[in-house]
């Protein structure tokens, strides 16, 4: 399988709230899993500080499309490009589709966001929780 062009670094915690590093026009941005109520939508992008926050409530595939969401719009700030909105949504549906269409593997986005490793604390807590502990 082919993967997207994240660095590969080893995963290490920067602060309590297990912020990864996506690499981006060759800036370090720390992405950030928060809970809906914090975002207006699926994900934000502040290029000025470099932080891509997260929906924790989204599904794999949605993560995946917010993250290219995002990383089209610190491309679209970096580079000056002024895309409006709609062009950057449209560009994340097209990019996102053409990617997974040709078996290019998009977990290595899921991994650098930090996405599985909160996937897999929730599950944890679920099944403690069920187990009755």
């Amino acid at each position: 399988m082919k993967y997207a062009g994240i660095v590969d670094r080893p995963s290490r915690l920067i602060s309590k709230d297990k912020m990864k590093i996506l690499k981006i026009m060759g800036y370090n941005y720390r992405c950030r899993i928060v809970d809906k109520e914090d975002l207006s939508n699926m994900g934000t992008c502040d290029a000025r500080n470099q932080i891509i926050r997260l929906a924790a409530e989204s599904c794999d595939q949605g993560v995946e499309s917010t993250i290219i969401h995002e990383m089209i719009e610190a491309i679209n700030f970096h580079l000056q490009l002024s895309l409006e909105h709609n062009k950057i949504m449209s560009l994340e549906a097209a990019l996102h589709q053409a990617l997974t269409a040709n078996g290019v593997c998009l977990r290595p986005l899921l991994d650098a966001s930090g996405w599985n490793a909160r996937k897999k604390a929730i599950w944890k807590k679920k099944t403690r929780r069920s187990k009755g502990h």
